[in-house]
């Protein structure tokens, strides 16, 4: 057999591997299915409800302001099943590692967490449709993804570097989360943790379609002003509505969001002193299209932070505390 055969019969053998993965996957979460289906109707009221006051625009770079813009166009009147599938959200907040990365995450991944507690950080849910890969670890192996690994891996480093005091973590703010994946993670090690995300109206809104269908709603609250924080759950906030919230963290994480966001936005972080939080977990850009990228890792270094270059991604850094 010829070396492009092989290549060819190896592929079609990890296409049935994945899709084998997918159905396991799906079985094994009927549940998500049914509170997607349950909580997607009301996607749209919530997401004009969070813009009525208008959103904070200042915050946002004009990538992002097209990002979000574009995105609410295809997400109305709401995020399909399959949103992790859509191009945007795969560009934008997506992470696909070469092998050699993915083995060096996951072993790092490894070496922070027991086995027991690795199989419940990393495996993946059906929602959203993530590509799936296999892990194997001591006790069998994990659906996961290449993503969740990696947000596994910017904890990882927290853990290595920081070497916090966990038990002292109880409150958490992430300043930009994405569609709430590291939140998920989060929650998975650390139950009963108060994690708040802010974000835009529209990312918030998806945040809370995700984690809900993860988690089930009574573990989300959709914070509006009106509703107060809610202690040992996760919260998220528009930033439309942050100004109405003292918060007090243990913990302030933002990794990529802070460095892509505007002056103004880095500005009113430092303004509120990392939110109260005496620990860092920072990734950002050192050099990019981003203007101000590298201005969160100055700040971060006057708070204390060490500064570690990440390697295998050219021009970025984390800065721990």
């Amino acid at each position: 057999m010829n070396g492009n055969s092989s290549r060819i019969l190896k592929d079609a053998w990890n296409g049935l591997r994945v899709r084998a993965l997918s159905s396991r996957l799906r079985s094994g979460n009927p549940v998500q299915r049914a509170r997607y289906d349950d909580l997607k109707s009301t996607f749209a009221a919530r997401l004009y409800s969070a813009s009525g006051e208008g959103e904070v625009s200042g915050f946002m770079t004009p990538l992002w302001e097209t990002v979000n813009r574009d995105l609410r166009r295809s997400f109305s009147p709401y995020p399909p099943y399959a949103f992790l599938r859509h191009r945007l959200i795969g560009r934008t907040m997506v992470f696909h590692s070469p092998g050699l990365i993915f083995e060096r995450e996951i072993e790092e991944v490894k070496r922070q967490f027991a086995d027991g507690d690795l199989a419940s950080l990393i495996r993946e849910d059906d929602v959203g449709k993530p590509h799936l890969i296999e892990a194997s670890t001591e006790n069998g192996s994990i659906m996961t993804s290449h993503n969740t690994v990696h947000h596994a891996y910017h904890l990882s480093r927290f853990l290595a570097v920081a070497r916090p005091d966990i038990d002292s973590l109880r409150t958490i703010v992430e300043w930009g989360g994405g569609y709430g994946n590291l939140a998920k993670i989060v929650t998975r090690w650390r139950p009963g943790t108060t994690y708040v995300i802010i974000d835009t109206p529209l990312f918030s809104c998806i945040q809370w379609l995700y984690l809900s269908v993860v988690f089930g709603s009574d573990s989300v609250v959709f914070l509006d002003r009106r509703t107060p924080l809610a202690f040992g759950r996760i919260n998220v906030l528009p930033n439309s509505f942050a100004d109405s919230y003292d918060l007090n963290a243990d913990l302030f994480i933002s990794t990529w969001a802070l460095s892509e966001s505007s002056r103004e936005a880095q500005d009113y972080v430092l303004t509120e002193n990392w939110f109260g939080a005496k620990r860092l977990l920072l990734a950002y850009q050192v050099h990019s299209e981003f203007p101000d990228a590298h201005r969160v890792g100055l700040l971060a270094r006057e708070a204390g932070a060490a500064i570690e270059r990440i390697d295998f991604l050219p021009q970025n850094e984390y800065a721990l505390l």
